[in-house]
């Protein structure tokens, strides 16, 4: 049997309403220079943050993929993928691409992880199954991703 593991929390600059507008039109990629990441497993800095997104109407989410360099504090250099969607209640996801103000605990983010590292002593990241979840934060929009290490879940 798997367990998850909190591995890290990474904090990102602000979601404005007219930037959930620009992410979901998928017109171009939102960059972001700089944020930080902390948890038992990883802490450091976001070097550069761009995501893509793309609205569906049908699914009532915003697809996206996300990548990020990242720089630990013990000088190692980490890239990751994020592919996932923005969810929510009824409504909530139209209302964020048509920029109005939504509830932060109107929608949430889910997405599956992927890392590419040199340094040998984040090999484990590679062989890792991972998930995101995000979140903002009801003073701002302030996205939290969440990542946790599905450990053992699929070995015998």
């Amino acid at each position: 049997m798997g367990r998850l593991e909190l591995m890290t929390v990474m904090d990102l600059s602000i979601i404005t309403p007219s930037g959930w507008t620009h992410l979901a039109n998928g017109a171009a990629p939102v960059v972001r220079a700089r944020g930080s990441f902390s948890g038992p497993l990883l802490s450091g800095v976001v070097l550069k943050n761009v995501v893509i997104g793309r609205y569906s109407a049908n699914k009532e989410s915003i697809e996206l993929v996300a990548t990020a360099e990242l720089l630990t504090n013990d000088g190692a250099r980490i890239y990751k993928t994020d592919h996932g969607f923005w969810r929510g209640t009824d409504g909530a996801i139209q209302a964020l691409v048509n920029g109005d103000s939504v509830a932060a605990s109107q929608f949430y983010f889910i997405g599956v992880l992927k890392y590419a590292v040199n340094d040998p002593r984040y090999t484990w990241l590679k062989e890792g199954n991972y998930l995101s979840h995000g979140t903002t934060t009801a003073i701002r929009l302030r996205s939290h991703n969440i990542e946790y290490w599905i450990r053992g879940i699929w070995q015998n």
